[in-house]
């Protein structure tokens, strides 16, 4: 069969959506991947077959909170009305793409609208990833509101997915999180080759901080006080430090990179630390790491209490927070064996859901 994958141009909602890619071509089937064209080097770099459609957001296109919004607003302006307006964008490169290459399924994640729109043009079905904990149901409504001009356009009527795959395991599931089809998660954190000293036996305990890959304001601010006091341990710091723009200042030692393929560095050490991305933090869960977490935007900071309510993780939901917070939770995830014991136990549950070879044939039931 053909499947057509669609993402909107973010690494953490793309890259949950690689392994199931490998899995169908392991299988035999075609796959292809629509995305806009300035993420099209980034499908390039996993090995599966990519064509541009649409066009990335301008600047002033984005749509911005005020300045007083609440953090719901903000998630349900990024995420309702943002990523529709780029699905708008990309309808017609899409209906186009449909008529020619006539896939028999689309797979999309959970955030993405483009998918929904090819499945609903041409009566093929839709499965999504999920690919964050939780969203508000204003985030639906916001967006079908800004796509009923296009489906309108197009005289069809919006279809939700015949299946939600969920990589989420059972203990970090809230409690009014509707039925959805659990799969393990499988991480896939960039084609970089990892550096030899992952490899390299440990003489100390290794700490891992990040805040992931999506422009944040904050981040140099928040890497460097957070670096500051992890540098006050007796631990190796490795910091992946995204798109900043400028250098942070960091404790001496530290090894300090761009990106980081994390599924092999966070693995092979003690402790995660990050602004609660549902990417980085089933990379941390599966490898049964301890986390300490600092939500920094939307859905972060439900993803963030549900590490700490799971006892895997420490949430310090602030918006800076001092040293003394800082050295507290550092102390206790380095020390205390409970959070290890915790976060054993959420991977012990993410390795008994089916891996994406098994969910090839769920995928082929239903296409």
């Amino acid at each position: 069969m053909r499947v057509l994958i669609t993402s909107n141009a973010a690494h953490g909602h793309f890259y949950q959506l690689v392994p199931y890619g490998w899995a169908l071509r392991a299988a035999g089937h075609e796959v292809l991947v629509a995305v806009a064209p300035t993420f099209c080097s980034v499908v390039k770099e996993t090995g599966l077959a990519g064509v541009a459609v649409g066009r990335e957001l301008l600047p002033g296109e984005w749509p911005q909170p005020a300045p007083d919004a609440g953090r719901e607003e903000k998630l349900v302006l990024a995420a309702g009305r943002g990523w529709s307006l780029a699905a708008a964008h990309a309808a017609d490169d899409l209906a186009a793409l449909a008529r020619d290459w006539r896939p028999d399924l689309v797979l999309h994640e959970s955030l993405d609208y483009t998918g929904p729109f090819v499945a609903a043009l041409t009566g093929v079905p839709a499965v999504s990833v999920r690919c964050v904990l939780h969203l508000p149901s204003a985030v639906a409504e916001v967006a079908s509101e800004q796509l009923r001009p296009l489906y309108e356009r197009f005289h069809i009527s919006p279809a939700p997915p015949l299946m939600e795959l969920d990589p989420v395991p059972p203990s970090l599931q809230l409690l009014d999180a509707t039925p959805t089809t659990p799969v393990a998660y499988v991480p896939f954190t960039g084609s970089r080759p990892a550096p030899r000293w992952c490899y390299e036996p440990l003489s100390r305990k290794r700490v891992v901080l990040t805040l992931g890959s999506i422009h944040n304001p904050r981040a140099k601010q928040v890497l460097e006080s957070v670096a500051a006091v992890v540098g006050e341990f007796d631990v190796e710091l490795v910091v992946a430090v995204g798109q900043l723009a400028a250098k942070p200042r960091l404790p001496e030692g530290s090894i300090v990179a761009a990106w980081l393929p994390l599924s092999e560095v966070v693995p092979r050490s003690d402790l995660f630390i990050s602004q609660g991305g549902l990417g980085g933090t089933l990379t941390a869960a599966r490898a049964g790491v301890p986390q300490l977490m600092l939500p920094q935007m939307g859905e972060q900071y439900r993803t963030a209490g549900r590490i700490h309510d799971t006892g895997v993780g420490i949430n310090l939901d602030v918006a800076e927070p001092s040293s003394e917070e800082l050295k507290t939770a550092l102390a206790d995830l380095l020390t205390e064996p409970k959070y290890r014991e915790a976060a054993a136990w959420m991977r012990d549950e993410l390795l008994a859901q089916p891996e994406p070879a098994a969910v090839v044939g769920m995928l082929e039931g239903v296409a």
